[in-house]
């Protein structure tokens, strides 16, 4: 047995805490399932603990939006409302998965729900596997007796996640290969190209010019000490991850990707797009506005955000409004809010959240593609100063030397 500490939600939204052992991270994120509270974090307690899950956040990554996940979705929905016995229908998606873990999973799920455990505690014991969204959807489903529905808005809500995926993916791509290659080009020419010059020129014993001298200043850094540098790099890699695994790091990391140039948009809009597509989503599953809040404000990925989207459960359960609370949140745009009134006054929340949502996916597609635009000519101009600098700092003392010998 282990020794866990935990944090959770319960469907109210009151947060609750504590300290339990359980035989594994799964085992407790059952049982917490079972009593109504929506884990939001378990970690390990026992000696060295803290030191393991430290060193397994460096390393481990959080798992996104699967594929496999949104074809389960799709084969689940079809199966329920075909009305085929849950039971069979697990099983028989499991023969298709090809990912291994999610494989075991739907395996445990059938043999849980064999000895009588319900879909949704069952799916809750694999927090690594199914998100809290999806754990909630399923449970609102199988109470409602809609489960169809809720896999249909589950495959769709994995549908758009990927896809925006894949664009800031595809985005990014150009602008990492051209820094890769520079950051390539730059060791390169510091372990082959400068110290073969800086060996020419030490045989004229003439003054190098300053930025030749940088140069080699530099390139002999580089030879010397190169060991040294890819430890610092090392080091430096792991200390700012580990930083960012921490809840203050997370939390800093959060606000400041929210200002970058150029690129703080871009996060805006995923966020504000994740947030009202999750809002309408669960809301038309008739999820308890308090526990919708919750689960949004986690969707966003975005710890800073939760901070600021706990201000709107806080003022829902201190009694103020809807759109008051989202008022004081002091993140969401004007546009976000006068939707949300004039949903509440209309019935039409789901939809018109809906409407957001598709409208930022779009600012999405356009912010992308100016983040291209923009840097593009950045990284141009990149090329071109260090194209300059190595230029200059190479050819500059030749340069003089065949001045002197016109001289002579």
């Amino acid at each position: 047995m282990n020794t866990y500490s935990w944090k959770g939600r319960t469907n109210r939204g009151d947060l609750q805490k504590g300290i339990e052992t359980a035989l594994s991270v799964d085992d407790l994120a059952s049982v917490l399932s079972e009593r109504g509270v929506v884990p939001l974090s378990i970690q390990l307690k026992k000696e060295g603990g803290e030191t393991l899950a430290f060193l397994q956040g460096l390393f481990t990554r959080t798992r996104l939006v699967s594929p496999e996940l949104m074809l389960l979705c799709r084969q689940m929905a079809t199966i329920t409302k075909a009305g085929v016995p849950l039971l069979r229908g697990v099983r028989s998606v499991a023969v298709g998965i090809t990912d291994q873990r999610l494989r075991d999973a739907l395996i445990a799920i059938a043999s849980s729900l064999e000895g009588g455990a319900s879909l949704a505690s069952s799916v809750a014991r694999f927090p690594s596997q199914f998100s809290n969204l999806f754990v909630t959807l399923v449970r609102v489903g199988e109470a409602g007796g809609q489960l169809d529905l809720c896999f249909r808005e589950l495959e769709r809500h994995m549908k758009r996640e990927l896809s925006t995926i894949k664009k800031v993916k595809s985005a990014v791509r150009y602008p990492t290969f051209v820094a890769i290659a520079m950051v390539v080009a730059i060791v390169v020419i510091n372990f082959t190209v400068i110290p073969v010059f800086s060996t020419v020129f030490a045989r004229f014993g003439t003054d190098l010019p300053l930025l030749t001298q940088v140069l080699v200043f530099f390139s002999d850094l580089t030879v010397k000490y190169w060991g040294l540098w890819i430890a610092l790099g090392i080091a430096g890699f792991l200390g700012v991850r580990g930083f960012l695994s921490t809840s203050q790091g997370q939390l800093l990391w959060g606000r400041w990707k929210l200002k970058i140039p150029i690129m703080g948009s871009l996060f805006i809009c995923a966020s504000l797009e994740r947030y009202t597509r999750s809002f309408s989503m669960l809301f038309r599953a008739g999820v308890p506005l308090t526990e919708l809040v919750t689960l949004c404000a986690v969707i966003t990925d975005n710890p800073y955000l939760q901070s600021r989207i706990e201000r709107i459960r806080e003022g829902l359960e201190s009694g103020e409004s809807f759109v008051s609370a989202h008022e004081r949140a002091q993140f969401f745009p004007p546009l976000v809010v006068q939707m949300l009134s004039v949903g509440e006054e209309t019935g039409q929340l789901d939809e018109l959240l809906d409407e957001v949502s598709y409208y930022y996916e779009a600012e999405l597609d356009y912010e992308l593609e100016k983040l291209a635009a923009r840097i593009e000519p950045i990284l141009i101009v990149g090329l071109a100063g260090l194209v300059v600098v190595l230029a200059l700092g190479i050819f500059l003392p030749i340069w003089d030397l065949y001045a002197l010998q016109l001289r002579g």
